[in-house]
């Protein structure tokens, strides 16, 4: 939502009403491509292939952010974790971030260690979360 004015556009506002976005640990912000091997990444296939078509859908494009980014666009600052472990968060945020800033936007990427997806989504705003510590910085130096 943070890239794609359609989506803000329905509510009346642009990316850059944003004061910014914070990304936990993503692994579709290109959804067109294959997942990668292993069991996670054939899991991933399988749920992207049930809910948006077969890779090569335009629906696939049409969800993922990186894809969206527009240069002329306005966009917030974004801050982008990944966890440690998962090669394919992280190329995914890389890939973002990149689009972000080829776009003249700002974007930070952020590799949580330690983690798994479901516990930097559990503990992200938990005192002492040092993943949440930064978001919560990040989120003063852009009010």
């Amino acid at each position: 939502m943070g890239v794609d004015p359609v989506y803000l556009g329905a509510q009346g506002l642009k990316p850059s009403d944003l004061a910014g976005v914070i990304l936990l640990d993503g692994a579709g912000y290109d959804a067109t491509g294959p997942r990668g091997p292993g069991i996670v990444g054939r899991a991933l296939d399988q749920m992207y292939d049930n809910a948006f078509g077969p890779e090569g859908s335009p629906a696939r494009a049409e969800l993922s952010p990186t894809l969206r980014v527009q240069p002329g666009v306005t966009y917030p600052p974004f801050l982008i974790f990944h966890v440690a472990s998962r090669a394919d968060s992280a190329a995914q945020s890389q890939a973002l971030a990149a689009a972000l800033t080829r776009a003249g936007g700002q974007a930070e990427v952020v590799s949580a260690p330690g983690e798994t997806h479901m516990t930097i989504n559990r503990s992200f705003g938990v005192e002492g979360d040092p993943e949440g510590e930064r978001g919560a910085r990040f989120i003063s130096a852009h009010s």
